[in-house]
């Protein structure tokens, strides 16, 4: 099986002329450890929707996973390479990848349950060196960071979303196209949403769309 560090440098010059983003826990490992986390499995990137078919033959040596108008998912070695394909709404882009599982369980539309992220938090992108090789790095990565992992996002061990993060545990969903994050301590049965109000039970319907860190 290839490291983690051994697939990026396979991955990343093929992109030279592709325009991707940073993402999720690749963008995670790279601010806060700048390292690539040893156990993870994948590479998270970014694109434009329009460049599907290009990475397909980009990545022609690599297998599919899946591939459709939202995800593009390559495996390589027992690694994956992660393709968020985004759309551009003006203000706003969209992506219906992160919650794909969720998509998948309800049998609905995933651009229903899609992440929406102001353009300001991406772009301009801002390119940075790492092995060797030039990262795109969105605009305000601290504050999409704390969007999607919560506002103790350095303190998780793993850019795979620790589930206990100072003894309290951490659930996540999306609402309304941004994600909700709950804390439950360990020693009482309540859960708190960001504002500190106090629940007996996740307050999503329907639950499964609740995600457990």
């Amino acid at each position: 099986m290839l490291s983690i560090n051994e697939f990026y440098d396979i991955v990343i010059p093929r992109l030279n002329d592709v325009p991707f983003i940073t993402y999720n826990g690749t963008l995670w490992s790279v601010i806060v450890k700048n390292k690539l986390y040893k156990d993870d499995l994948d590479i998270d990137l970014l694109f434009p929707a329009e460049v599907r078919d290009r990475l397909k033959t980009l990545f022609s040596d690599f297998t599919i996973l899946r591939d459709d108008v939202y995800h593009l998912y390559f495996e390589f070695h027992n690694r994956r390479l992660d393709c968020y394909l985004y759309y551009d709404h003006g203000s706003y882009i969209s992506e219906s990848s992160s919650y794909a599982h969720l998509a998948d369980e309800l049998n609905i539309d995933p651009e229903s349950i899609s992440l929406h992220w102001d353009k300001n938090l991406i772009f301009p992108t801002y390119p940075l060196i790492f092995r060797n090789q030039t990262l795109n790095i969105p605009n305000k990565p601290e504050l999409m960071l704390e969007e999607h992992y919560g506002k103790d996002w350095r303190l998780w061990e793993t850019p795979e979303g620790d589930s206990t993060v100072k003894g309290i545990q951490v659930y996540r969903t999306v609402t309304d196209h941004k994600t909700e994050f709950f804390y439950k301590h360990n020693n009482t049965p309540y859960y708190w949403d960001k504002n500190g109000f106090k629940y007996s039970f996740i307050p999503v319907t329907p639950s499964s769309q609740l995600l457990k860190c």
